[in-house]
């Protein structure tokens, strides 16, 4: 991105840290460790409801 990381103007964004735990596949671009969900950015994928074109 230009002008450099922009997480700091994101709601709900939180520092990058350490995370362990068995993951869980929300949905294409979202996974669960524990509490904490990770949206993976940059990744363009359908939703939970949504479907793919089939």
């Amino acid at each position: 991105m230009a002008g450099g990381n922009r997480l700091d103007a994101r709601p709900g964004i939180v520092p990058a840290g350490k995370v362990s735990g068995i993951a869980t596949v929300i949905d294409g671009d979202t996974i669960a460790i524990g509490e904490t969900r990770i949206r993976l950015e940059g990744i363009d994928a359908p939703e939970a409801a949504q479907s793919c074109g089939r």
